[in-house]
């Protein structure tokens, strides 16, 4: 299950800035007209040739190769399930690295393998045209990747899946607030020019060997929207940890310590990757810390997410108090939507009761 992302290499992070920092302006926004659906195979599901008025949709963008992808799964397919046929889940696969009839067979392969976890419509995208005329259109860089589209066509919610909820109940019920939505939207866009003008800066730093400085800027996207760009911060922390170059143990945990009182305070992904790591790092652990970190998360997530509950349950036994452990733990089996994360938790669950 995901609890950080991948390691921040040096090498990723000038790729990274360089990436953000070239995007061109959004032309799709909340309001807007959504883009045709442009399928190249049918996975799952009936073909849907074009979005019919008075239906709700959900566009959600995967890759086979994306782990926090295949763990929303389980989620989309609760929500599938959950508004039969008021809403229809469209996942379309994009940006793999195979392609033509190689990409579909390993995509159809992978699919077939999930099972019961993609309980919805799973698509492939026709080359790159989904990818390019939603995911790029809307400024979106990172996959999972919702599009929530409404009763008239329109574009009205875009974020992480797991995030939709209640956007989603909203739209369905007919009583969304699309000009709010607009505004939030507009403001977003407000800031990812500011971010992508931080990021030049950034990898300018990078590049000019001032590592250290240019870890600092991070914070300064981090903080024009820490749901958006918590990503830096997480990653910022990881190379605090565990960089050759730029560890620093005691500035690490400083570091946390900030996410959890200000830089990240109500980002409860964010507070869950930062506890996990100094969980489990190989240097510089410091329980105590994670078990604050991961227990504001928990607060945050109003002890709904069992991945979160699975952290705090560790930062527990870590610390201690094996009765609190066993208590979040299965608190956290009780929650996971997919039976193979209950699996995993419930082996975690075991170690604490025979330790």
């Amino acid at each position: 299950m995901l609890r950080t992302l991948s390691l921040f290499t040096a090498t990723a992070v000038a790729m990274v800035s360089s990436a953000v920092a070239q995007q061109d302006a959004p032309t799709l926004s909340v309001g807007d007209p959504a883009p045709a659906l442009t399928i190249g195979t049918w996975v799952n599901g009936d073909p849907i040739t074009e979005f019919q008025d008075g239906q709700v949709y959900v566009v959600e963008f995967w890759a086979t190769w994306c782990k926090p992808c295949v763990d929303a799964f389980p989620h989309l397919t609760k929500l599938q399930e959950q508004y039969d046929d008021k809403a229809t889940v469209i996942g379309v696969n994009i940006w793999e690295r195979a392609e033509g009839k190689a990409r579909t067979d390993m995509v159809t392969d992978f699919v077939a393998k999930q099972g019961e976890r993609m309980g919805y419509t799973v698509a492939i995208e026709s080359g790159t045209s989904m990818a390019e005329n939603w995911m790029t259109a809307a400024g979106r860089r990172g996959i999972p990747s919702a599009f929530i589209v409404d009763k008239a066509g329109k574009v009205a919610w875009m974020g992480h899946p797991m995030g939709m909820d209640a956007p989603l109940a909203q739209i369905v019920a007919g009583n969304y607030d699309m000009g709010s939505a607009a505004e939030a939207a507009a403001k977003k866009a407000a800031n990812e020019a500011k971010a992508q003008a931080i990021m030049t800066e950034v990898n300018a730093l990078w590049e000019n060997d001032q590592k250290a400085l240019a870890l600092d800027k991070l914070d300064e996207v981090v903080e024009l929207d820490a749901e958006e760009y918590g990503v830096y911060a997480v990653n910022k922390l990881e190379m605090l940890m565990v960089s050759p170059e730029l560890q620093d143990i005691p500035a690490a945990h400083a570091y946390a310590a900030r996410l959890r009182d200000s830089l990240a305070k109500d980002n409860a992904q964010v507070l869950n990757g930062a506890a996990w790591m100094l969980l489990t790092a190989e240097e510089g652990k410091n329980p105590e810390l994670a078990r604050t970190i991961a227990t504001r998360a928990n607060t945050l997530a109003e002890g709904k997410d069992a991945s979160i509950l699975d952290t705090l349950a560790k930062a527990h036994f870590d610390t201690g108090d094996k009765a609190g452990a066993i208590a979040m733990q299965t608190k956290a089996i009780e929650m996971a939507e997919d039976a193979g994360m209950r699996e995993e938790l419930k082996a975690a669950l075991d170690i604490y009761k025979n330790q």
